[in-house]
């Protein structure tokens, strides 16, 4: 009888390339043709009858991943707000009470603490988007 393990395999996160750029740009496309095409000479140099498939196109995505990653690059997260030094004071308080309560699970003066800290951040963190959207708004 075989074992199952209950736990579920990491998942890869997923690589966005910025592929707008190859739109924009005819001399990174064909920068990018050129060097995917030197990246898959060794594979095309192999003798096919000794390699594994599984093998082959492993080596063939990480060729065309790490080409593309290096030519293009990848997408970035947007990251619209950027706290001001209030909130991020406000916020590191109100971590260090959160590893309070958990350390000390039994004081609930800890836990009203925390809730104070986490209603002043949501309120902090409010009051900053507000005025960077009427900031923007303004602009327009």
């Amino acid at each position: 009888m075989e074992w199952r393990s209950t736990r579920q395999r990491p998942v890869a996160r997923r690589r966005k390339y910025n592929v707008s750029m190859l739109r924009e740009d005819n001399d990174m496309r064909e920068e990018l043709r050129v060097r995917i095409g030197g990246a898959f000479q060794p594979l095309l140099d192999m003798n096919m009858n000794e390699v594994n498939v599984e093998d082959l196109y492993q080596q063939s995505k990480e060729a065309t991943n790490s080409t593309t990653e290096a030519v293009v690059g990848t997408v970035r997260g947007r990251r619209t707000v950027t706290l001001s030094m209030e909130a991020e004071g406000d916020c590191e308080r109100r971590r260090k009470a959160r590893l309070e309560i958990i350390n000390n699970q039994q004081i609930p003066i800890l836990r009203e603490r925390y809730k104070e800290l986490n209603k002043r951040v949501k309120a902090t963190v409010r009051r900053q988007k507000e005025t960077e959207l009427e900031e923007a708004i303004e602009e327009i």
